[in-house]
Order: C-alpha cells, then sequence, then structure tokens
C-alpha cells in the first residue's frame, strides 16, 4: 500500500507539471527573462507561434465562399474612414444567423463577446507562402458583429470551417459581418474606423491577389 501511495502521488505530480506547462505554452510571456521587459505579443509571435502554422496558399469570401456569391458590400474599405468592409446578403436583419467561415487556413488568436457595438469577435492569423506577392509574413482577419461563435481561442482552423454566424451585435446595427484584415498579429481589437489605415489592408484586395 505504501508504494501504491508513492506512485499515485508522482502520478499526480507529474499531471499537474505537465498542465501548467501546456498552460504556460500557450501564453505570451510577460516579460523577458534576461533583462525582465515587456515582450511584444507580434514579435513573440513571429519567433514561437508562426513557425508552426500551416501555410495559407488560398483564401476565400468569410460568407457564401468561395467567392461570396451574392453578397453586397454596404460600406467598402477606405470609406468614411472605414478600416473593413460590412458585407451583407439581404436587406434588415435577413441576413441575422447567416453561417461565417475562415477565410484560409490558421490559428483562433481570439474569440470573445465584447458586447456594446463591436459583439461578437472572432481574430484569426494566417502564415503566408514565402514568396506572397504581399511580402507579409502573416496576416490576421478580423469577423465582428458575429450573432453566435462556433470556434474556441488558441485552436486551428481550416479555409472554409464554420467560425460563427452573422449578427447585430446584440441589436445595435441591421444583421452584417464586419471583417477587417490587419498586416500584423496582435495588435488589438481597433475601433472600426480611422483616418489612419496603417496596419490595415483591403480585405477584397487580398481575396482577389494571385498567389
Amino acid at each position: 500500500m505504501p508504494n501504491r501511495t508513492v506512485s499515485f502521488f508522482v502520478l499526480a505530480v507529474w499531471i499537474a507539471d505537465l498542465w501548467l506547462l501546456l498552460v504556460w505554452s500557450q501564453r505570451p510571456p510577460n516579460a523577458a527573462r534576461s533583462n525582465e521587459q515587456s515582450v511584444p505579443y507580434p514579435a513573440y509571435f513571429s519567433k514561437y507561434i508562426l513557425p508552426a502554422l500551416p501555410v495559407a496558399k488560398h483564401f476565400d469570401a468569410p460568407v457564401r465562399p468561395p467567392d461570396g456569391a451574392g453578397v453586397s458590400i454596404a460600406l467598402g474599405f477606405g470609406e468614411e474612414n472605414h478600416l473593413g468592409e460590412d458585407w451583407n446578403t439581404a436587406k434588415g436583419n435577413g441576413d441575422l444567423n447567416e453561417p461565417v467561415y475562415a477565410i484560409a487556413d490558421g490559428w483562433v488568436t481570439l474569440a470573445v463577446d465584447f458586447q456594446a457595438y463591436w459583439g461578437n469577435v472572432v481574430m484569426i492569423a494566417h502564415r503566408l507562402p514565402p514568396n506572397d506577392p504581399s511580402k507579409l509574413e502573416a496576416v490576421e482577419s478580423m469577423y465582428a458583429h458575429m450573432n453566435t461563435i462556433t470556434v474556441k481561442p488558441w485552436t486551428f482552423v481550416k479555409r472554409g470551417q464554420q467560425i460563427g454566424t452573422i449578427g447585430n451585435a446584440n441589436g445595435v446595427y441591421k444583421a452584417h459581418l464586419h471583417w477587417e484584415l490587419r498586416d500584423s498579429v496582435g495588435e488589438g481589437l481597433g475601433g472600426g474606423f480611422s483616418e489612419r489605415t496603417d496596419g490595415s489592408l483591403n480585405p477584397s484586395a487580398l481575396l482577389s491577389a494571385p498567389r
């Protein structure tokens, strides 16, 4: 009995250590061990996470993939300082709960209900091919105002996988999908509108770019 008790204790300690290691490995460090300074998340992502991501060689529309048949853009990128595109498939709330899909293979960096003006938001990091015309290592797609979210953060998704449904930010707007594209990962939620477009990309241009 004493030996069996010791074995159970050792096993319990080993499982606890493994759990802590897995939890720690999915979080960016709070400080660099060498100089105790904060490590920028984009740099941490580029060094430790990006190499493990699948290469996104194809991009589809986030609604009615692959080409977004029947979709209209109510407010385009750059219009009225808009940092993304608002996609609709019907008037009013007619497209409420229509499926939203990942535009490419990637890794879910965020899936949160921000309530208020953003509602449910999903962000996905996509690793680009080394010879991509954009000359970027990765991009991050953002899907906002959704009614539901069907993916979890820190998980891999495939191109065309459903990640949620079109919403209206809990009634703040008429139903539509607000989606953005950023040229780096981990820059945060943002405001959706700005005179400065640094860090933002034209979403539709990505879909039409040759690869």
